[in-house]
């Protein structure tokens, strides 16, 4: 695939170099639908916008059908992964809220505490790929690094 994506890399600067603005929209456009092959949604997204825009100065109707159609699929695959994401935080920190909420019912006595082991390495991974998410949306970058020390 890294060869595949270096070839379109060069498609791309071919066009640009001849001035054809239709070859570029549509290098573009294929290079964007590797990248969404190989789940590489931001960049694939970025690509086929460059597509969508160059197509639409051009009044090109297929790449911009084409582009079009792909962009908004890329928005609802991220949608669809952030939201599977979410959910599952969204019910992690319904539990730890139910839980503090339950500590006064400990300190009365009215129910005891167990322990539960919890994965931290992978909670903090599943919370750094949402915020990643959310920066990539923003245009923004978000890098962390989580150390393998970490249990």
């Amino acid at each position: 695939m890294k060869d595949l994506a270096q070839l379109m890399a060069v498609t791309v600067k071919s066009a640009q170099q001849i001035q054809d603005a239709q070859a570029e929209a549509y290098a573009l456009h294929q290079w964007g639908k590797l990248y969404r092959h190989t789940q590489q949604l931001s960049q694939a997204q970025k690509l086929t916008q460059k597509s969508l825009n160059i197509a639409r100065q051009l009044q090109a109707e297929d790449i911009i059908a084409q582009s079009a159609w792909q962009v908004g699929q890329l928005y609802k695959e991220q949608g669809d992964r952030f939201v599977r994401r979410a959910d599952k935080f969204v019910w992690l920190l319904l539990m730890l809220i139910n839980n503090i909420l339950d500590l006064s019912k400990i300190e009365a006595r009215k129910l005891e505490l167990v322990t539960t082991n919890v994965h931290l390495h992978t909670f903090l991974h599943g919370v750094t790929e949402i915020c990643s998410i959310r920066a990539k949306q923003k245009g923004i970058s978000f890098n962390i690094l989580i150390s393998d020390f970490i249990i």
